[in-house]
C-alpha cells in the first residue's frame, strides 16, 4: 500500500471540513477551503505532493498558535486552572494531516501491528 494524494479524495475532504474552526495566522479558514472544493483540490494535490517529494512542509505548517479557552461551567476566570489550550494550527497543512494520519492508520491496521488491545490509533 503506497500513499497516494488523489484529487477527487482530497475535493471530498475538503467539501467535508467543518466550518466552525478557527484559522491561525494564514487568514485560510477550512470554511474557505470547504466552499471551493473542487476548485481548489487539484492545486492543494500539486502543493501537497510537492512539499512530500521534496520532503519539506512550510514553516507556517509546522507552528501552532496556542491559546487559553475558559473551560465554563462556573469555573472562575480568575483562575489558571479554569483554562485550557486551545491549538489553532493553518487549515491547509491540518488537511495535509488528515491524509498523512489515515495512511499510517490504514498500513497499521492492514499490517496488524498494533496489538489488539490497543485504542484506535486515529489522531
Amino acid at each position: 500500500m503506497e500513499f497516494e494524494l488523489d484529487v477527487d479524495a482530497l475535493a471530498e475532504k475538503l467539501a467535508s471540513l467543518p466550518s466552525n474552526k478557527s484559522p491561525k495566522h494564514s487568514d485560510i479558514s477550512y470554511e474557505m477551503l470547504r466552499l471551493a472544493p473542487k476548485a481548489l483540490a487539484p492545486y492543494l494535490c500539486l502543493l501537497y505532493k510537492g512539499c512530500l517529494e521534496a520532503g519539506h512542509l512550510p514553516a507556517d505548517w509546522l507552528h501552532s498558535l496556542v491559546i487559553p479557552k475558559h473551560k465554563g461551567h462556573g469555573a472562575s476566570k480568575s483562575n489558571p486552572d479554569s483554562y485550557r489550550p486551545i491549538s489553532l494550527s493553518p487549515a491547509v497543512g491540518k488537511v495535509l494531516e488528515h491524509f498523512v494520519s489515515d495512511y499510517l492508520c490504514a498500513m497499521l491496521e492492514q499490517k496488524a501491528i498494533l496489538h489488539p488491545r490497543q485504542d484506535n490509533p486515529k489522531i
